[in-house]
């Protein structure tokens, strides 16, 4: 088992390095092309800031759990290590549902999201810190011995569900609306809803394939709560947690398949570095070459 362990530690240490490079290149990108993403830009730079958290918490997770044990143990989210990555996960799930009600709201109240300011982007970033800070003391309580582990359980659950279908609800509502849309005759108005309908498939992708990798979590670590007498494999749990971590990795994939600006900014960054390597080598070819020649 140990190998398993280390080699499952290997491999979430792996995820946790693309996580964090993955996530703050796209904190750079929406950052600097906020013009064209509005105030949405926002929620995304929020839920990039989130996800990279997410990989911060995954090395503190890992070199806590190798500092302070004699043997490699899995790692399991019933350990008051994991409060952080609780608050982490939990914040990135209500930052989605932030992303699909602001979305049904672009597609649905296209004139008054326009008029909408940037202070209620702002509290809704603050909604959802708050609301992952609510599921990160739930399970502080539950390791305290304060809160029984079956409220615990439900109380999670209850709200990642209900967060699940809200944000199923809000994704349907879009895709029935932009259905019945009759495209607009002026060009200014059929360019933004376009843009609008290509930003809200391209967030409900980001959204279904980070609700999928949750859902093996969220069943796993009920069983195992609920159940204590039912004895899960270890590999399963492993794999969920893998599957979780994939979440945090696979919104910078999205970006740079379906955003234009996104893969333009990425094709910039690789040539700009592949220029750098090239001058770095050509300038120690010729150091090199001074160094050999004979005075």
């Amino acid at each position: 088992m140990s190998k398993i362990v280390t080699v499952f530690y290997v491999i979430n240490a792996f995820q946790a390095v693309i996580i964090l490079v993955g996530n703050a290149f796209t904190i750079y990108v929406f950052w600097f092309r906020r013009n064209n993403l509005k105030r949405t830009g926002l929620l995304l730079i929020n839920l990039a800031v989130i996800d990279l958290l997410v990989g911060v918490a995954t090395f503190i997770e890992i070199i806590a759990q190798i500092v302070k044990k004699e043997s490699i143990e899995p790692i399991h989210y019933d350990d008051p290590i994991s409060v952080f990555q609780v608050l982490c996960s939990c914040s990135s799930v209500i930052c989605l549902v932030a992303v699909s009600l602001e979305r049904a709201y672009a597609v649905l109240k296209p004139l008054r999201h326009r008029a909408a300011n940037t202070q209620s982007y702002i509290l809704s970033i603050v909604f959802v810190w708050f609301g992952g800070l609510a599921m990160a003391l739930v399970y502080t309580l539950e390791m305290l011995l304060l809160l029984p582990t079956i409220y615990s359980t439900i109380i999670q659950d209850v709200a990642l569900v209900s967060a699940f279908v809200v944000v199923v609800a809000a994704y349907m509502t879009i895709h029935t609306r932009l259905k019945l849309t009759v495209p607009s005759l002026e060009a200014h108005n059929r360019h933004s809803a376009e843009q609008n309908a290509k930003l809200s498939r391209t967030l409900f992708i980001v959204t279904a394939l980070s609700l999928s990798l949750w859902l093996p979590s969220i069943v796993l670590y009920t069983i195992d709560d609920v159940c204590p007498v039912c004895k899960l494999p270890e590999v399963l749990l492993f794999i969920s947690r893998v599957l979780h971590l994939t979440n945090s990795i696979i919104n910078p994939v999205v970006y740079s398949y379906r955003m234009p600006m996104f893969k333009e900014s990425m094709k910039r960054c690789l040539r700009k570095c592949s220029v750098n390597s090239k001058r770095d080598m050509n300038e120690e070819s010729t150091q090199s070459g001074t160094l050999d020649t004979p005075l």
